[in-house]
């Protein structure tokens, strides 16, 4: 039997499946066919990635109506709007959905962390953002009371959650370490104390706070936990010598319905005072 040597192409270069070039048909070349498969595969896993997203969306939503220990997984997937099968493509119980509710999150502090490291926000901004964007001022504190219960009694029930959660929870100490330690480089916070220390004392207060409101059984309200994020700022990382001005700085987002008075206004008032 002949050998079949690999033919050239008018480059000089050698086929690239090593085998005579066909002739030119109207069959796509294949280097057309494979940019098709990959452009396919990409949708497809696009297209599982949109279905995960929607399905760990529901599950969060869910988490604000009961907890997750009460909810079937037909609840997060009709909510999701996908079959109840299709859930299982991805989880093997609905609880090893919290983890991926927290990953979420930490998305959101990675690129608060690229925009501090660029120069486009400071640290103390990023973390205060942070924060306000993970409350949604239309929950009532039972809404919240269920969101961080389905945390505590999934971690409780399985292992897997809690050492997920646990990961999770570390990851984000290592990315508040950076903001803090970018704070105090540019003279934001204090740095009498080491940024790992200062990122745990922080965390440690507001998953306390959380943890202590659920106890209670009453849930949190939006501007409790904004008032004691910033009181836990003025506390744990600004320099003593700065708390005063740093309360001004972190005033609430909340315009005043009070008009400024033009100093017009100031003298009137001081001449009536005056005359009385």
């Amino acid at each position: 039997m002949g050998v079949v040597r690999s033919s050239r192409v008018k480059t000089g270069k050698r086929s690239v499946y090593g085998a005579p070039v066909a002739p030119l048909t109207t069959e796509a070349h294949p280097a057309k066919k494979l940019t098709q498969r990959v452009a396919l595969e990409s949708r497809t896993e696009r297209r599982r990635r949109e279905i995960f997203e929607w399905l760990v969306e529901a599950a969060r939503q869910l988490m604000f109506s009961r907890y997750l220990d009460d909810a079937r997984v037909q609840d997060i997937t009709d909510l999701a709007d996908v079959g109840k099968g299709t859930f299982f493509n991805f989880f093997s119980t609905k609880e090893l959905v919290i983890p991926e509710v927290l990953r979420e999150r930490i998305r959101l502090l990675r690129q608060l962390v690229d925009r501090v490291k660029a120069g486009q926000a400071s640290s103390r901004e990023a973390l205060n953002y942070l924060i306000n964007t993970g409350l949604d001022r239309g929950l009532t504190p039972a809404d919240w009371r269920n969101y961080f219960g389905s945390y505590v009694i999934s971690m409780a029930h399985d292992e897997r959650v809690r050492s997920g959660v646990s990961d999770l929870i570390r990851e984000t100490q290592q990315l508040v370490r950076c903001l803090v330690s970018v704070g105090q480089e540019r003279g934001e916070f204090r740095n009498d104390r080491d940024a790992s220390d200062l990122a745990i004392y922080l965390l440690h207060a507001l998953f306390g706070l959380q943890l202590i409101a659920w106890v209670h059984g009453v849930g949190l309200n939006s501007p409790e936990l904004e008032s004691n994020a910033r009181s836990t700022f003025d506390l744990l990382l600004c320099p003593p010598s700065s708390i005063n001005q740093a309360r001004k700085v972190a005033r609430s987002p909340i315009a005043s319905s009070k008009r400024p008075q033009s100093a017009h206004t100031k003298r009137k008032r001081r001449s009536r005072g005056g005359s009385h």
